[in-house]
């Protein structure tokens, strides 16, 4: 348990600084902004959609040719 708190006490710092510079490059234009978000997260809910009815395809496809 004492590694776990050095390393979340030492890991504060750099959290922080990432926070501050993500901040600082969303002000600054860079990165997605909440609509790229949400449109990414509907991609990869579509793209699990279809890599499960793929899967289910090829499946009962490999289950005709036996």
């Amino acid at each position: 348990m004492s590694l776990f708190k050095k390393v979340g006490v030492e890991a504060i710092p750099f959290m922080t600084e990432l926070n501050e510079n993500l901040r600082v490059a969303r002000e600054q234009g860079f990165g997605p902004t909440e609509e790229d978000i949400h449109r990414f997260s509907e991609y990869q809910r579509q793209v699990t959609v279809l890599e499960t009815k793929w899967t289910g395809w090829c499946a009962s496809s490999k289950r005709g040719l036996l």
